[in-house]
């Protein structure tokens, strides 16, 4: 938690400091680009967990790290809609 607020109080004294210097799109585009970085990473990385059980999550992700398949299907969680 400590390391999440951190890394917000140093991206809104960065944003401060770019925008006093440069012009007040640079930040802008600098912060835009640091989103698409992180859309990319998340959707090369993090595997997808929606329907998957607590106890084979583990397993999802590193069959996602080492690039490899699961050595058994991966059951869904039950329909709780009636």
């Amino acid at each position: 938690m400590l390391r999440i607020c951190g890394i917000a109080a140093l991206g809104g004294i960065l944003f401060g400091y770019l925008s006093s210097q440069f012009h007040g799109a640079f930040p802008m585009w600098i912060f835009a680009i640091c989103c698409l970085f992180s859309y990319w990473f998340i959707c090369r990385f993090v595997p997808e967990t929606k329907g998957v059980a607590l106890e084979h999550m583990e397993e999802a992700m590193l069959a996602k790290r080492s690039k490899t398949s699961l050595s058994e299907p991966v059951p869904a969680l039950p329909s709780e809609s009636k």
